[in-house]
């Protein structure tokens, strides 16, 4: 049976008020991630150019009794993997005994991020690996000398880092790379995956860097270059990695670089667990921005950044909030009292549409009948007593016993299509016909591609399959609905999403859940590209850009 995902959360604690200098943030929490993600130094032993850690560097190492009880905290919770990052990890005094209580812990896969040059010394990687080391991440930028040793500042810093995976090599352990990629090696990039196919890397990860503001000053001209620059560049590189059979991931590139190599479009959920890398965190970023004005860092640099179309949605959203222009307002009956940020967002639109969720009619009663004169609709758990709704109310039915259930009301219905509700639709084709403009179609949405194979739907197909001459159809593409207009996009503000603007995390849960669409370099050429937004990223790694056929 497919079911809508969760909005992912994470689950361990969130520090309140988080000090960059402080040891007590030492613990990254991703919204997504099944990992205790540490970083043991605020120190390194490269001076790389790029890098966007330094803002927290003192030159110590964190604490270790701090690193265990964190480490305690992720195992209470049952993360299995521990991954142990910096600054530079290795040089942290402790290592060797932080990897061994990580094993003691349970802890089934430890990983480092390292720029590799502790492992050059032969009796350093056995012991890391003895003590329960099983993933290594090399930062090897560049499979040439001069180009690695000028980005990372240390002559010499390549040979010790490729000796280094040799040494991880003979020891079995299984290892990758991780390059960042800047002005200086882009171009090499092609080159690089076949060096490391022959270094007998299980993978590389290839990351666009991102303008942080210490560096954009700084380093503008020498390591920053604009995103389109890679286009050719990832693309040869893809081709060279499918030749050699060899898996890389290129994170923070614009989606249709990889026309025709859609599974190497990062999960969404990934990208998420990133945000953390902009900062979101410091007041003098989110400032400008909570009271109407832009990011800190919009302007010149956006068209370097990989964060530019997150970083839009916020301020479209603000703008949205400012111009009352919501597309409608999702209400959680749960929830003892609507908040005070909704109450205003609503009172600005009283005619905007409201969506109750709740388990069952009885409880979305309330809700429903403060908001009378609007356009209703509820989304229960159970359909059981859904004939005591008011009859302008419309049901949401995401699967086929909650649509054997609608079937026998009156009332309006919203059909969530997945491959479950679609096979109740097909065997129903006379319902679908006579309740015509009652009936309104939207595809249910996946955050992980994993889920999406087993219940997104093919739109085109599908739609095209069912009797819809007078429903309803919203969130799909002129070129799948089979229409020359591009049917209404609806995105519901959420409670959550209607909170002070600093909450970054719901904003990243709504952006990546809801609004992280996919276009295909050809939609420049369709007939209605500046009036449609594209299709969920998800549905473009499953079913590739060439499903979107631009309409002349």
């Amino acid at each position: 049976m497919t079911t809508p995902e969760a909005h992912p959360r994470s689950l361990l604690r969130i520090v309140a008020n988080p000090d960059p200098k402080s040891d007590d943030d030492l613990l990254f929490l991703f919204l997504t991630e099944d990992a205790v993600f540490l970083k043991l130094t605020r120190t390194c032993n490269n001076i790389c150019s790029f890098c966007c850690d330094t803002v927290f560097w003192n030159g110590t190492h964190m604490d270790t009794e701090k690193v265990r009880a964190r480490m305690r905290e992720g195992a209470d919770k049952g993360l299995k993997r521990l991954f142990l990052s910096g600054g530079e990890p290795t040089i942290h005094p402790d290592y060797f005994a932080i990897i061994e209580y990580g094993k003691s812990l349970g802890f089934q896969r430890i990983s480092t991020i390292t720029n590799g040059r502790m492992f050059y010394y032969p009796a350093f990687a056995t012991r890391a690996v003895r003590a329960g080391l099983n993933e290594v991440i090399f930062s090897l930028n560049s499979h040439d000398e001069f180009t690695h040793d000028a980005l990372v500042g240390v002559k010499g810093a390549y040979a010790q880092c490729v000796a280094g995976v040799e040494n991880v090599r003979r020891l079995g352990c299984p290892f990758m790379m991780n390059v960042v990629v800047t002005a200086r090696n882009v171009t090499q990039l092609p080159d690089m995956i076949a060096a490391f196919h022959a270094m007998g890397a299980r993978s590389a990860t290839f990351q666009q860097l991102i303008p942080t503001d210490r560096d954009w000053e700084r380093s503008r001209s020498s390591i920053y270059y604009e995103t389109e620059r890679a286009r050719e560049p990832v693309r040869a590189a893809l081709a060279v990695a499918k030749k050699l059979g060899f898996s890389p991931e290129f994170k923070k590139f614009p989606d249709n670089f990889f026309e025709g190599y859609e599974s190497q479009i990062a999960e969404p959920a990934s990208w998420a667990m990133e945000l953390g890398e902009i900062d979101w965190r410091r007041p003098d970023r989110h400032a400008p921005y909570k009271t109407g004005g832009a990011v800190k860092c919009w302007g010149e640099r956006c068209s370097y950044c990989a964060y530019h179309p997150f970083c839009s949605h916020l301020m479209e959203h603000q703008s949205t909030r400012n111009e009352a222009r919501f597309d409608g307002f999702e209400l959680d009956a749960s929830t003892a009292n609507v908040a005070v940020p909704t109450r205003v967002a609503m009172d600005r639109q009283p005619a905007a549409p409201v969506r109750v969720v709740a388990p069952d009619a009885a409880a979305a009663s309330s809700l429903l009948s403060a908001c009378r004169d609007r356009r209703r609709s509820a989304r229960l758990e159970s359909l059981d007593d859904a004939s005591a709704l008011p009859r302008d109310v419309a049901v949401v039915a995401s699967t086929p016993a909650q649509l054997d259930a609608a079937a026998a009301l009156p009332h309006p219905v919203e059909v969530e299509l997945n491959v479950d509700t679609l096979a109740w639709l097909q065997t129903h084709p006379d319902w679908v016909r006579e309740k015509g403009e009652r009936l309104t179609l939207y595809p249910q949405v996946f955050l992980r591609l994993e889920n999406a194979r087993r219940g997104q739907v093919d739109l085109k197909a599908a739609l095209a399959s069912l009797p819809l001459e007078r429903a309803r159809i919203v969130n799909v593409p002129a070129c799948l609905a089979g229409t020359l207009e591009p049917p209404p996009r609806e995105s519901l503000a959420t409670e959550e999403l209607l909170r002070e603007v600093e909450d970054v995390p719901a904003h990243a849960r709504h952006f990546f859940f809801k609004g992280y669409l996919a276009k295909s370099t050809r939609c420049e050429g369709c007939a209605v590209n500046d009036r449609c937004d594209g299709v969920h990223v998800n549905y473009v790694r499953q079913f590739g850009f060439a499903a979107l056929e631009p309409l002349r």
